[in-house]
């Protein structure tokens, strides 16, 4: 007897995840957006056919869809953690109004809410491009498990784009940068909440 994990397998296994969600998506997210802001005009085969464009090309590139397709499960699970947290405080006597001020109106809440959404970013583009990181950074693992930087077919210009990419990625994404940056955005963030004027 079929379930609905097996549909979902099989979708997945169809490409469903990689292409035609992710095509729905964007489709719907930039439509919602020129019909929001107009930079075309109130016209709706325009604002239809741009976000349509945008759509196939978002799909055309792999990585991307990928990219997208790893990031919105975490971000997912992160609001039903966070609905949880809500519950649990009204569940105790918080009231609703308190709870969306302290997250929507103060800088604190929406600050971590960003900060949040920024390290899940960081933990996508990991999954979605680990081969950079491997070769240069654990060259051995890279070769045991046969991973290179380009296909067998790539042109000298694609080869020399893929190394000079992942060298970029290499220095970017060091343990040592990243130590580094978290230190500059704690620090940071430290001291805008010591001296900022509190408003009472």
């Amino acid at each position: 007897m079929a379930t609905l994990i097996d549909a979902v397998s099989m979708l997945k296994k169809l490409g469903f995840y990689e292409t035609v969600f992710p095509f729905i998506l964007v489709l719907a997210l930039i439509f919602g957006v020129l019909e929001r802001f107009k930079p075309f005009g109130p016209n709706r085969v325009v604002n239809g056919t741009v976000a349509t464009i945008v759509a196939l090309f978002f799909i055309s590139i792999t990585r991307v869809s990928s990219f997208l397709a790893n990031l919105i499960p975490l971000i997912t699970a992160f609001l039903i953690i966070l609905v949880f947290l809500i519950l649990i405080f009204m569940f105790i006597g918080v009231k609703e109004e308190t709870i969306a001020k302290a997250i929507f109106e103060h800088s604190e809440g929406y600050g971590i809410l960003l900060i949040i959404f920024v390290m899940l970013v960081f933990v996508v583009l990991s999954q979605v491009f680990p081969e950079q990181a491997l070769m240069t950074q654990m060259p051995g693992a890279a070769k045991s498990l046969n991973i290179s930087l380009y296909p067998a077919d790539a042109t000298a210009s694609e080869k020399a784009a893929a190394m000079l990419s992942a060298q970029t990625g290499a220095i970017i994404f060091s343990p040592k940068i990243m130590a580094l940056i978290a230190m500059m955005v704690t620090f940071a963030v430290a001291v805008y909440y010591i001296v900022r004027d509190k408003k009472y």
